[in-house]
């Protein structure tokens, strides 16, 4: 370091020190029921939200913890019904658009277990007499509704409404989530609320919300429209393949596993024997060591009966362990004796199955280069696009929308981190901020930067770096 570092004050490490105890506050308590932005490869999108507690009971007006609140926007009057795409347990819903919500439980919904499935939630009360299930709009414009956590473990990925007169298919519901949005049809991802209990968006949170939606389903339209078109005969021949692969594989650790007790375990069973034995002696040497120094102790020592008890005892056992052993190893020499005559048997069986698992992973390895992907694989070509991709996906549009409705300079910095795919790659391959919290990382990894040029390049700017990306969570500080 040298004194001019330290003099122009452009040495970041003080600075990172000092910002990282700027950034250290406390963190809120939302009591939120919602986990949010869950990952979850079954998901649509790859995310979904999930119930943290049981609460049976219908949402109150203190119940805003529980409370998920979406905006939708219709371009078309008319009455909808409502579909959900969600897995396990049970929620509330509100029956009607608005503010003021009237909640209908949902319960014993028959989902697969470990599955999501698509229900139409006003067709399945549609026989209900207590309240109309179905959701009217009576011009074109924004609707709100509602969904309150009822049991732990409940997973939601994704909204649909739909025209009441109309049926869809599981197919088109999912197609309307992934942006095939109609005037008949609507969808969007579980994620995307205006509020999660606390956590609330204003209006212009709302629209950012939408934005940052439309570019990650902008990305994936992107990424897709530039995958390799892969043969149909291809794809299957190298699926079977690679099935035949990992079934050999299972066959092979079976076979290893039987050489491994027929042979290998003999001659650590035998080993272990035999060091025991030639332990024995000097275990009891020890023993009685201990043991005479103990009848040594003075007779009025009130410890001398205890010492001379545990003594004692330590000697029989070393005693008995030595006999115990030795009785066991010339069983154990002959089953090592055993174990060498079946040796070249189970030897000529493991490579059976080895070179059998070594053809299968040839096979496999073939059918893999027939599909021709390697270069795509390769290339760098998509690296940007899926950068956004990933970005958004683990701030979620809701989380970027949250944090950019606080003012133009955190929309602004958003906007930028976005436009910048090198800045979001390194990011990705740091493993991300903590807590996915990217608006707070970018805004202190800027904040370095202005105050110390230095962090702009090299390793001070990998520096700059990693300090925004783990002080992104607010840390609590505790109090002495």
């Amino acid at each position: 370091m040298k004194k001019n570092d330290i003099k122009d004050n452009h040495y970041p490490s003080t600075l990172v020190c000092a910002l990282a105890l700027v950034t250290a506050v406390a963190q809120a308590d939302d009591r939120n029921s919602w986990n949010t932005y869950q990952p979850d490869i079954q998901a649509l999108g790859s995310r979904c939200i999930s119930s943290n507690s049981n609460q049976y009971k219908t949402p109150g007006t203190s119940d805003t913890g529980r409370i998920a609140t979406y905006s939708v926007s219709f371009s078309k009057a008319g009455t909808y019904d409502l579909y959900v795409r969600m897995m396990l347990g049970s929620v509330y819903f509100s029956n009607a658009f608005g503010d003021d919500f009237q909640w209908q439980e949902v319960k014993n919904l028959k989902i697969p277990e470990g599955q999501y499935a698509w229900v139409n939630l006003s067709e399945r009360f549609a026989s209900k007499k207590s309240a109309d299930q179905t959701f009217t709009v009576e011009a074109p414009g924004t609707q709100v509704f509602g969904i309150a956590s009822r049991t732990r473990g409940t997973r939601i990925d994704a909204f649909a409404f739909g025209l009441a007169n109309k049926t869809f298919t599981d197919d088109q519901l999912t197609a309307a989530v992934s942006g095939q949005t109609t005037q008949e049809l609507i969808g969007f991802e579980a994620e995307n609320a205006a509020s999660f209990g606390s956590e609330t968006l204003t209006k212009s949170g709302q629209k950012l919300l939408k934005k940052y939606a439309r570019q990650r389903a902008a990305s994936i339209a992107g990424i897709k429209k530039q995958l390799p078109q892969i043969d149909r005969q291809k794809k299957q021949a190298c699926q079977k393949a690679l099935a035949a692969q990992k079934l050999q594989s299972v066959v092979y650790d079976l076979q290893h596993l039987a050489w491994r007790r027929g042979y290998l375990h003999k001659v650590t069973g035998l080993q272990s024997t035999r060091e025991r034995v030639d332990k024995g002696p000097s275990q009891i040497a020890d023993a009685e060591v201990l043991l005479k120094h103990a009848l040594a102790m003075p007779d009025g020592d009130e410890d001398k009966t205890r010492a001379v008890e545990a003594a004692q005892k330590m000697l029989e056992g070393a005693k008995k362990n030595l006999a115990k052993y030795k009785a066991r190893l010339p069983k154990a020499i002959e089953q090592l004796e055993q174990a060498r005559q079946q040796k070249p048997a189970l030897d000529r069986e493991l490579e059976v199955v080895a070179k059998a698992l070594d053809k299968t992973k040839a096979t496999a390895r073939q059918a893999y280069q027939k599909l021709g992907v390697d270069d795509f694989l390769a290339s760098d070509a998509l690296d940007g696009q899926l950068a956004t991709y990933m970005v958004i996906s683990e701030a979620s549009p809701f989380g970027l929308a949250r944090y950019a409705q606080q003012g133009p300079e955190q929309q602004k910095a958003i906007d930028q981190l976005l436009a910048d795919q090198p800045l979001m790659l390194r990011m990705l391959v740091a493993d991300g901020p903590v807590g996915n919290r990217y608006g707070p990382a970018v805004e202190i990894y800027r904040a370095i930067q202005k105050v110390s040029p230095k962090a702009k390049s090299g390793l001070f700017q990998r520096l700059a770096l990693a300090v925004a990306l783990e002080h992104a969570e607010p840390i609590q500080l505790e109090s002495r």
